[in-house]
């Protein structure tokens, strides 16, 4: 997320959060430092720049980062929630998928993997393989994008940078991936994950 304010020549950018509970409502080098790398890697020339301030706050997100959506033990009770800072890019997607949900009392096919139940049967999370530690939670590991894509030199065009930064594969079925384990031993590896069963 990032947002300017003409007015006050401010830069505001944020995103991201803790790898464990916490109800502290203050933020933490490892957040702030893995959101101004995302900058200077869309924006070098902002390199120069100075933090003036930082913000943090309680927003709900679920242990696996992913929304709660469909029906709940209670009859005719339905949910969607834990969206976390993401939920306004998926309303139009999520408004659509609960109207089905709701009007057929079954979950919509693209949702049926979101439900409450989910935390009954342990499907919650991602599990990663760390070569160095073994499998551990997705949250002890920070997602470092694409692997396998070469970084462009200082030279090139910007088109050719344009399409560095923007112009990805993104297809159905399964990624690799490059992931730290920052919450273990700190080194990166590869990791294939399908992205439509999570694994």
């Amino acid at each position: 997320m990032a947002t300017i304010r003409p007015s006050t020549s401010y830069f505001t950018f944020g995103g991201g959060e803790p790898a464990y509970t916490s109800y502290a409502q203050r933020g933490g080098i490892p957040v702030v430092e893995e959101n101004v790398a995302a900058v200077l890697e869309l924006l070098p020339a902002f390199s120069s720049l100075r933090l003036m301030r930082q913000w943090a706050g309680i927003t709900d997100i679920t242990p696996d980062t992913m929304p709660i959506m469909g029906a709940t033990p209670l009859r005719n009770l339905y949910m969607s929630g834990g969206w976390g800072t993401g939920g306004y890019k998926a309303i139009p997607a999520g408004g659509d998928t609960m109207a089905y949900t709701i009007a057929n009392d079954a979950p919509h096919p693209l949702i049926k993997d979101f439900g409450l139940d989910r935390f009954e049967r342990g499907a919650l999370m991602l599990r990663i393989a760390c070569p160095h530690c073994g499998t551990r939670d997705e949250v002890e590991f920070r997602c470092g994008g694409d692997a396998h894509i070469e970084r462009p030199g200082s030279e090139v065009s910007d088109a050719v940078w344009a399409d560095y930064l923007f112009n990805h594969d993104n297809p159905k079925g399964v990624i690799l991936e490059r992931w730290c384990h920052v919450f273990g031993c700190g080194q990166w590896c590869n990791v294939a994950r399908d992205e439509r069963r999570r694994q």
